[in-house]
C-alpha cells in the first residue's frame, strides 16, 4: 500500500512538472510575442518604476530619441524629456509615487522630447499603468510629430500671410467654386467668405462690378 502510494505522489509530482514547465513555455513564448510587437512598433514605447528610472526601451524609441537601450535602462527618465517636459513628468511621478495615477494617465498630450544629440523633438504621448508582484510601472507610449507641427505652424503663418495680403486672394477648389476668400476680397467686391463660398470668382468679380458701373453719382 505504502508503495502504491509512493508511485501516486510520483505520479503527482511528474504532472505538476510537466504542466509547470509547458506553462514556463507558454510564458516564455507570450513574453517573445509581446515583445515582437513591442519591438516592431514605430513608436517609442518606455516603461519606467517608481523612482523614475527606465526600465523598458524599444526600438521605437532608440530611432526617436538615438539612444541604445543598453545606455537608457536604469537611466532617469528626465534625460529624455526638455526642461518643458521634464516640469510635467516631475509632477506627474510625485503623484505616481504617493499612490495616485498620473494627470495624464488615460490622456493623450503633447510634449517636448530631448534626443541624445540635444535637438528637441515634438512628441504625443499616451500613458498607461499595470503592476507585477506588487510594483507599480508607468508605460508612455510617444509618436513624433514633428513634420506634423511644423506644417502646422507653416500652414498658420501662410493663413496669417494671405488673411493680412493687401490683394484679393481667393482659393478654389478642383471644380473652381470659392473655398476661401481673404478680406481684401470682401473689400474689393462687398462679398464675405461665407457668401461667396461655392460661386465661381468670375461672376462675383463682375456682379461687383456691375453694381460699381450701374451707380449713379450723387
Amino acid at each position: 500500500k505504502s508503495h502504491k502510494s509512493l508511485e501516486n505522489a510520483n505520479h503527482a509530482l511528474e504532472k505538476n512538472s510537466r504542466e509547470r514547465q509547458l506553462a514556463m513555455q507558454a510564458l516564455g513564448g507570450s513574453e517573445a510575442r509581446y515583445r515582437s510587437v513591442v519591438d516592431s512598433a514605430n513608436d517609442a514605447i518606455v516603461t519606467i518604476n517608481t523612482k523614475g528610472e527606465i526600465v523598458g526601451w524599444n526600438r521605437g524609441a532608440e530611432k526617436i530619441f538615438r539612444f541604445a537601450a543598453n545606455d537608457m535602462i536604469g537611466q532617469p527618465c528626465t534625460r529624455i524629456l526638455s526642461p518643458s517636459g521634464q516640469e510635467h513628468f516631475q509632477a506627474d511621478l510625485q503623484r505616481f509615487q504617493q499612490g495616485n495615477a498620473p494627470l495624464t494617465l488615460g490622456r493623450i498630450t503633447e510634449l517636448a522630447g530631448r534626443r541624445k544629440d540635444g535637438s528637441v523633438v515634438a512628441l504625443e504621448m499616451s500613458v498607461s499603468e499595470w503592476q507585477v508582484s506588487g510594483q507599480r510601472f508607468l508605460t508612455g507610449t510617444m509618436r513624433d510629430i514633428t513634420e506634423r507641427k511644423y506644417a502646422e505652424e507653416n500652414q498658420r503663418l501662410q493663413s496669417a500671410a494671405l488673411t493680412a495680403a493687401a490683394n484679393a486672394i481667393v482659393i478654389t477648389n478642383r471644380e473652381g467654386a470659392i473655398v476661401w476668400v481673404n478680406p481684401a476680397f470682401t473689400t474689393l467686391t462687398g462679398y464675405t467668405c461665407a457668401e461667396a463660398a461655392g460661386k465661381n470668382p468670375r461672376d462675383l468679380v463682375k456682379s461687383a462690378l456691375t453694381e460699381v458701373v450701374g451707380k449713379t453719382p450723387k
